[in-house]
């Protein structure tokens, strides 16, 4: 990230299992959050995610707000404000969550937007996301047959470069 805004005022940053399903605004994203704070994310994971454990203890020590700005969705970081996240310790084993740090060292408000994934089945709410956020989310591990099966319906003619 500090590459990318070495050379650019902002940058987006985002993660490799979403795809977006309509025309988007880049350069007026919302700052999206997926929980007002990050314990729900350690409590569901049994404590095992130690970076947010770190960021959630950074972010008390600062005084700042916990919200859970890691969700899968992209981010607009702008350059001064990164300067913020730099700060942090980043010898500390495990890091940070790059994303709340930055939302919530920069009092970003945020909009809520639950995190889901097509996993099995298409649940509500991923329909009620893609309809609110342009984008919908996959497994992190693989084009999955709940993903493929919605995008075929909502997308029925194939691109040129599709086989």
């Amino acid at each position: 990230i500090n590459l990318a805004l070495n050379m650019y005022d902002s940058v987006i940053g985002g993660n490799d299992d979403y795809y977006y399903v309509k025309p988007t605004d880049m350069s007026n994203l919302p700052n999206y959050y997926r929980e007002i704070d990050l314990q729900t994310t350690i409590d569901r994971h049994r404590g095992g995610w130690k970076q947010y454990q770190n960021t959630r203890n950074y972010l008390l020590e600062k005084g700042k707000s916990l919200k859970m700005f890691d969700g899968h969705c992209p981010i607009t970081y702008n350059r001064t404000a990164f300067q913020k996240v730099n700060e942090a310790d980043w010898t500390k084993e495990y890091g940070y969550g790059i994303k709340s740090l930055y939302g919530n060292l920069n009092d970003l408000e945020g909009l809520l937007l639950h995190d889901t994934k097509i996993m099995e089945g298409l649940p509500p709410q991923i329909v009620t996301n893609t309809i609110d956020s342009s984008f919908i989310v996959s497994s992190s591990t693989r084009m999955n047959k709940h993903l493929l099966k919605y995008l075929e319906k909502e997308f029925p003619h194939k691109s040129k470069w599709e086989k």
